[in-house]
């Protein structure tokens, strides 16, 4: 059941602005780009450490520098629930995406709270990534006419659940249900080309239809919001339907770092292993290292049949 409109009127003025109204892209220096062919040479390769490119670049400083916009990778979502008309604060450093009421059944977030008026969804986008990267590459909404939570794909976390109101709610796989509604997340090692979520958004409406998301973002699905309302990422509210978006792109690790540099070290003398004197003379292309020419640098470190 619906709680008294009077609740929704005060939460209004408790609110203010309570998120960040979009995850914004990150820009890279590039250096000089003089036209798109040089960028679509040189981004991707910029924004190899901080996401995926976005297609977009524009100079900074005439003749001297440009910029790469890249969108980092999801990491991680998390949901809280709360038993105030306040959102229970996420994770430290995420964003909050956006918040609604649920009904009388209540919910449960990710850290374990639970509560029966406020819930929230965070994310998160980490820093620069390595190697041993991760980001979430699914997010899955489950509905139900039950009071338990309904099962989410094999191998997915379940984020959170809660209860929808009596205009039911639409999962991504196609469940409807007027009861739990539940949140599930897949992540992955980012390897070469993974298939990232780069942007997780929430819409709200204060009509039956779902609002729309961002360009060329996929619905995961949508659900009934109890009379306290909704707010959205892009600042829209509402007393009826909210939605969840997301957007992917295929994200690469970064290489790893070289074992050795080009820099500095230019004889014999200097090199710290066979190795690396033949790293300098293929690599670097210092054909001193060779004084025979027969491809073995530096005999006295190395030996003939290396």
């Amino acid at each position: 059941m619906k709680r008294a409109v009077l609740f929704f009127a005060a939460m209004i003025f408790a609110f203010g602005l309570p998120f960040s109204a979009a995850q914004a892209a990150e820009t890279v220096e590039a250096g000089p780009i003089w036209n798109q062919q040089d960028a679509e040479n040189k981004c991707p390769s910029v924004c190899e450490n901080h996401g995926a490119w976005t297609g977009h670049w524009w100079t900074t400083v005439q003749g001297k520098m440009s910029v790469c916009q890249c969108k980092a990778p999801v990491t991680d979502i998390q949901l809280t629930a709360s038993n105030t008309g306040t959102p229970r604060p996420g994770p430290k450093g995420y964003t909050r995406l956006g918040d609604w009421d649920v009904d009388g059944g209540g919910s449960k977030g990710t850290d374990g709270s639970t509560g029966h008026w406020r819930m929230a969804l965070y994310s998160n986008k980490g820093g620069s990534l390595t190697e041993n990267s991760s980001c979430v590459t699914d997010i899955q909404l489950r509905a139900s006419s039950s009071a338990n939570p309904p099962s989410g794909p094999k191998g997915y976390k379940q984020i959170g659940y809660w209860d929808v109101d009596a205009g039911g709610s639409h999962g991504t796989d196609g469940s409807t249900g007027h009861w739990m509604m539940a949140m599930y997340a897949n992540t992955a090692t980012i390897s070469s080309g993974t298939q990232c979520v780069t942007d997780v958004q929430l819409t709200a409406s204060n009509t039956g239809t779902a609002r729309p998301g961002p360009k060329d973002s996929t619905r995961i699905g949508d659900w009934d919001v109890d009379a306290g309302g909704s707010h959205g990422t892009d600042g829209s509210t509402g007393h009826w339907r909210m939605a969840l978006y997301a957007n992917k792109a295929a994200i690469s690790a970064p290489k790893p770092a070289p074992k050795f540099s080009c820099e500095d070290k230019r004889s014999c003398g200097t090199m710290g292993s066979c190795e690396e004197a033949y790293y300098h003379l293929n690599t670097c292309g210092n054909k001193k290292l060779d004084r025979d020419k027969d491809g073995v640098p530096c005999e006295s470190i190395c030996p003939d049949d290396q």
